[in-house]
């Protein structure tokens, strides 16, 4: 078994079936093969990178002026290698993608607490672009639970792409009352929803 095609570069006058291993010029003989293509992590990163295996007779040559065998630190695009030999002229190319969006915080609604300490306001998340699933450091799509204050919210994607975005809960309604005994100021500017007091008439 063997090459059987007389016009082929490893053509086997000896062969008298034929075993699909005819080559029609130099090349594959000993062909340049991709080994590993890495796309870009986040939408205008360059962490791109192209891994190949030749045998060391090859010389390269990368559409981006590179001459090493291997090329990292890519953005995403179209990359050409020219791979020569004394026996042999390779063009290969190879294209390396990104997430089509950025990875983006596009809305925080929220909802103030309603009274100080009633721990009942809330925000809702909507995010977009970079690649899911998402985290967002201990947070969910609809945080609740939430008092009065701002708010840090991190987005981190699948590939550790990460946006951040600040958000604040205020309060719907706030009273505010100082409390006397007999004229004397026995608290000053209680801050609560809920007031409890208590009358005693003196029996002098």
């Amino acid at each position: 078994m063997g090459c059987t095609d007389s016009t082929a570069v490893n053509f086997n006058p000896n062969a008298t079936i034929d075993n699909n291993s005819c080559c029609p010029d130099s090349c594959c003989l000993n062909p340049v093969i991709l080994n590993t293509l890495t796309n870009v992590s986040c939408n205008g990163g360059n962490d791109g990178a192209i891994d190949i295996n030749a045998s060391s007779s090859y010389s390269f040559s990368w559409s981006n002026g590179a001459t090493t065998e291997d090329i990292s630190a890519l953005t995403a695009g179209i990359y050409t290698l020219y791979a020569n030999s004394s026996f042999c002229l390779d063009t290969l190319s190879f294209t390396v993608t990104q997430p089509s969006f950025p990875l983006t915080i596009d809305t925080i609604i929220t909802t103030n607490e309603n009274c100080l300490n009633a721990s009942d306001g809330d925000a809702t998340v909507q995010i977009s672009g970079g690649t899911a699933p998402y985290s967002m450091n201990g947070f969910s799509y609809n945080i609740d639970s939430l008092t009065q204050g701002n708010y840090n919210l991190t987005v981190t994607d699948i590939n550790q792409c990460s946006t951040t975005s600040n958000f604040n809960i205020g309060i719907n309604s706030i009273l505010e009352a100082n409390i006397y005994n007999n004229g004397t100021l026995l608290s000053d500017s209680v801050t609560t929803c809920d007031i409890d007091y208590e009358l005693s008439a003196d029996s002098g």
